[in-house]
């Protein structure tokens, strides 16, 4: 713990942990161009539930 470039999430309740992951981990990436400009476009994983943790 504490090492460069760790996570640590606090306390012990698993449940909490997963949770959190899968939050984190619910949407990908796709680059899009268009208009001259080019942006990020946020997609859901098919397999991933609702995440509304960091809209």
């Amino acid at each position: 713990m504490g090492d460069r470039g760790c996570l640590s999430l606090f306390g012990r309740d698993a449940g909490a942990h997963r949770l959190l992951a899968e939050q984190l981990t619910a949407e990908y990436r796709v680059r899009t161009e268009g208009r001259g400009r080019v942006v990020d476009e946020w997609r859901m994983r098919p397999e991933a539930q609702d995440n509304h943790w960091l809209d």
